[in-house]
């Protein structure tokens, strides 16, 4: 909910195709907020699992009740992708 607020303050993009650039930096984020926690959780391992239930549970959110309501044909995750690029 909170990722969904914030996009309102990022410039407006126009839908497209996802460039180099786009995906490398979608990369580098991810990467980051998986990484990151791991240099203190790697030695409280309760909190290490923690971590990683919450990150999938939040996967899971996003591609159960997020992904089927985007209108995104360029989305790698778009259950109507196939309709769209037709």
């Amino acid at each position: 909910m909170v990722p969904g607020k914030l996009t309102k303050f990022l410039p407006k993009r126009k839908q497209g195709p996802y460039s180099f650039v786009d995906i490398l930096s979608t990369l580098i984020s991810i990467g980051a907020v998986l990484a990151v926690p791991h240099l203190w959780l790697v030695y409280n391992i309760p909190s290490l699992v923690l971590f990683w239930l919450l990150m999938i549970a939040a996967a899971l959110d996003i591609i159960i009740l997020v992904c089927p309501d985007c209108s995104n044909k360029y989305c790698f995750l778009c259950p109507g992708k196939s309709k769209h690029l037709k």
